[in-house]
């Protein structure tokens, strides 16, 4: 009788661990939102346009998730709305640019890294060579993509609070066995 009891109490302590580390493993999946900063255009005798907004990258870099940019400004070709579901986008095959457009393909925006985006936050310029506004191709002036580090557990101190609750639910057990 003992015995059924002490497996049904190791049951319950692993569910209880496994509750307890469930959320915070699932944090260390946390997509990464970078901010347009000070992202301006200029075509030469059409006018300048500026751009602002959010990109969401997945936790693994590896593509998009979700994306609001803006670009408004006295050039009106280059004027337009990128977000996602009303148009596409994609993080570039080398994964030194994002390229957004709008359902048609007739308004695009190219933003290319000046070096490799990461989770662990900070800012990145964007490469005046290579990023447009079209059509109208308004050139990139400045700017810059920016993040706050995005928070996630250690998996070895993950593993270690496991163990540590796995421990003392064997001692909770194991003294309720010898007091029984």
């Amino acid at each position: 009788m003992r015995n059924m009891n002490i497996g049904r109490s190791v049951k319950i302590l692993l569910a209880l661990v496994v509750a307890v580390l469930g959320p915070g493993l699932m944090a260390a999946k946390a997509d990464t939102v970078w901010t347009l900063n000070d992202v301006d255009f200029n075509r030469p005798g059409y006018g300048t346009n500026a751009a602002s907004g959010t990109i969401t990258f997945n936790s693994t870099f590896t593509g998009l998730d979700a994306w609001d940019v803006t670009v408004t400004g006295t050039n009106t070709q280059a004027n337009a709305v990128y977000e996602n579901g009303t148009g596409g986008g994609y993080l570039d095959p080398s994964d030194t640019g994002v390229d957004l457009y709008d359902s048609g393909f007739a308004q695009y925006l190219d933003l290319v890294f000046a070096s490799a985006l990461t989770n662990s936050g900070g800012t990145v310029d964007l490469s005046v060579s290579g990023t447009l506004a079209c059509p109208g191709c308004g050139t990139l002036v400045s700017g810059t993509l920016s993040t706050d580090p995005v928070a996630t557990p250690e998996a070895g101190s993950l593993s270690l609070l496991a163990c540590g609750l796995f421990g003392l639910g064997l001692l909770f057990v194991k003294r309720r066995v010898v007091l029984n």
